[in-house]
């Protein structure tokens, strides 16, 4: 592939990521609502439709690894891409960029939170069912 191509693939690819990262983050945040709810059933179709996104942006940070790999220089970087990019689109593709790093950070943010959630929901329902392990504990 040519370093032309390569870049067309990295930058279409940040576009198509941050689309992605957008549906993630409304996804977290209507799992987060439905947990609130207990409904199971919204849940495992959300948690489907997480999956599927994830596998997607999965696929595609792959991909840009790989093409990061074959441009010039040992330590390429999304500075070194930049520098690759033209000038009348760099500024474009350094925004998009810059997007899609805080998208991530708050995607994992929320994914945490989630998380917590139901871990914390898990534990409550256990000792609903099973009572507590240990009432009793030496001082």
């Amino acid at each position: 592939m040519s370093r032309k191509a390569a870049l067309l693939v990295f930058v279409n690819d940040i576009v198509e990521d941050v689309r992605d990262y957008r549906m993630l983050r409304e996804l977290l945040q209507q799992q987060f609502e439905v947990a609130m709810k207990h409904n199971a059933l919204r849940l495992t179709e959300l948690a489907a439709q997480i999956s599927e996104t994830a596998g997607a942006l999965e696929k595609r940070r792959k991909r840009r690894s790989a093409l990061m790999g074959s441009l010039p220089g040992k330590n390429c970087d999304i500075t070194a891409i930049l520098a690759l990019v033209n000038d009348a689109a760099r500024e474009a593709v350094k925004a998009r960029w810059i997007e899609l790093e805080g998208l991530v950070r708050e995607c994992k943010e929320l994914n945490d939170r989630n998380g917590r959630l139901m871990m914390d929901q898990y534990a409550i329902m256990q000792r609903v069912l099973h009572g507590e392990e240990k009432i009793y504990v030496p001082a």
